[in-house]
């Protein structure tokens, strides 16, 4: 009877270990899609399997995946019961080259360390010889002057050299002491950055006859992405306008991705998918608004906000914003695929993003757009033409906002940033200021008058408006200028010369579209007459 229940035990050990088998398989990264905040990975393997039930765990994965976005596909005669995902904080991802790096020189300046220490301790014992054995005399023999001298010569030429020495270690140790801490400090940083843990996903299938299974295995990791940048280059107002489109990649999922195919995305795929509520809209009373012109009241710089949709801002140059333009650089063999709700850039080439969170930037187009080039010109706020860019149909060419470096006949301008959240068919862009039209705004003192009328003040007020075109190419400005407007039934305004201006009363903004020749000059004249009480204290400029 009980050779029979170990044998029924020994046959249930053999069906059950052949029910269920369990192994590791062997994973690679083989394509990502880079949306503008996260990025799907997939993963493919390959692995034998048994007959019965199978337990395959997939391991050393990033301990960021997102378990509800997890999917596995299988091509094979079994079936999977179940997709699991878990963290294994006992296991570490394998630590990058940098920290490699850093841990080997940390190695290496411990050795020296040592080296030199016991380097020390011989001079130490040295020293301590010759100190110990100073007195020359015996009690037996006397020593002579001769022998004296000789011998103190010998003890101050070695203890001489030995005190240098030991000088020369201790500072030795300073050095390799004040380096150690640093690459040390370096790496705490870096194992602090790093994740220690991992991610396993646990595929469980059953079949009934030995095999081979395929896998696909996909996920969502959230801490990466990409965003564009633009270098835009203007040489001449008769030619377009070309534009440089970039994708800078970046990744910190813990896993490199390595020979992996890129495909970037303006999806995003962890933003929420619930319809928003659509809340009443309410109208208030108007605020009385005193208008001036501001847009140009000062140089822009890079610390103001963001430019008006469809319109580029340009912020301060600076030497270290000198990126130069690479005229010999090719872009990469781009496809792009328009869906219903997104745009993507499959880019044909092989790339591997380590995940230091580090960007890499990569060229992805590069376009000639047809504009239409206009200076505009402020003159009571500023010296310097403005010159613009109109670019039609803009949305064809599949642009996201972003960082835009601009360059201007052969010359770095500025950083400005692409706003394209204005519903219009044309896109504004600012390519700066330029030397090369010159703006003046004078008082004539001739037609500056005060006068008294009755019980009111009148106060006349003529400019003489001069813009100089210093190009080499015939131009077209939109030139600007004020005059008051009253907020009050006590003060009259009576423009009297615009010089064929037109004039906006609402704002009292005088606009001129002119036509200039290399090289030519205009003049313009602005006369307004403004009468108030004499009682009112006002300032007529």
């Amino acid at each position: 009877m009980r050779k029979i229940i170990l044998i029924f035990t020994g046959l249930f050990l053999l069906i059950f270990s052949g029910y269920s088998q369990e192994q590791t398989l062997s994973a690679s990264i083989s394509e990502v899609t880079v949306f503008l905040q996260g990025a799907q990975v997939t993963m493919r393997s390959e692995s034998p399997i048994q007959a019965g039930r199978n337990v395959l765990k997939i391991s050393r994965l990033s301990p960021q995946i997102d378990p509800n976005s997890l999917q596995v596909k299988g091509d094979g005669a079994f079936t999977i019961q179940s997709v699991n995902f878990q963290v294994n904080y006992l296991d570490s991802l394998e630590e990058s080259k940098e920290r490699e790096n850093l841990s080997k020189k940390l190695e290496d300046i411990r050795k020296k360390t040592e080296d030199v220490n016991k380097r020390f301790e011989i001079l130490k014992a040295k020293e301590n010889f010759l100190n110990n054995n100073q007195v020359v005399s015996g009690k037996d023999q006397a020593v002579n002057a001769e022998q004296y001298r000789l011998h103190w010569e010998m003890f101050s030429r070695n203890i001489e050299q030995v005190k240098l020495d030991i000088l020369d270690q201790q500072r030795k140790l300073k050095d390799l002491s004040e380096e150690m801490e640093k690459i040390q400090n370096q790496l705490n940083d870096k194992m602090r950055k790093t994740s220690k843990a991992t991610g396993e996903v646990i595929i469980t299938v059953t079949a009934k006859n030995p095999g081979n299974a395929r896998f696909q295995l996909s996920y969502l990791v959230n801490d990466a992405g990409w965003y564009p940048s633009y270098d835009i280059r203007v040489d001449k107002l008769d030619e377009p306008l070309n534009l440089v489109y970039k994708a800078n990649v970046y990744q910190r999922s813990g896993v490199e991705w390595k020979n992996v195919h890129l495909t970037l995305s303006n999806a995003r795929p962890f933003q929420s998918g619930i319809l928003p509520v659509l809340n009443p809209y309410y109208l208030y009373p108007p605020v009385v608004t005193i208008y001036e012109i501001t847009d140009y009241k000062r140089p822009l710089t890079s610390k103001d906000q963001s430019a008006q949709p469809g319109q580029m801002q340009v912020g301060g140059v600076q030497s270290s914003d000198f990126k130069p333009f690479n005229e010999s650089s090719q872009p990469l063999q781009v496809n792009i695929n328009e869906n219903q709700t997104n745009i993507e850039f499959e880019v044909d080439a092989i790339y591997t993003i380590a995940p230091d969170g580090k960007p890499q930037s990569m060229e992805i187009q590069r376009l000639q757009l047809p504009a239409e080039y206009l200076y505009r010109g402020l003159p009571k706020l500023d010296k310097e033409g403005f010159l613009t860019a109109r670019v039609k149909d803009w949305e064809q060419y599949n642009l996201i906002e972003g960082e835009v470096n601009l360059y201007f006949e052969n010359t770095y301008v500025g950083k400005s940033r692409l706003n394209l959240s204005a519903i219009s068919d044309t896109l504004t862009l600012s390519l700066g200021r330029d030397k090369g039209v010159v703006l003046s705004r004078t008082r004539v003192k001739n037609f500056t008058q005060k006068q008294f009328l009755g019980g009111n003040r009148i106060e006349t007020r003529q400019w003489e408006l001069g813009i100089k075109n210093n190009k080499n190419q015939k131009i077209h400005i939109n030139l600007a200028d004020q005059i008051p407007v009253s907020n009050s039934s006590d003060i009259q305004v009576e423009v009297e010369d615009l010089s064929g201006g037109r004039l906006t009363k609402e704002t009292g903004l005088v606009n001129w579209e002119l036509d200039l020749l290399p090289k030519e000059a205009k003049k313009l004249v602005i006369k307004y007459v403004v009468k108030y009480p004499k009682s009112m204290k006002l300032v007529v400029d």
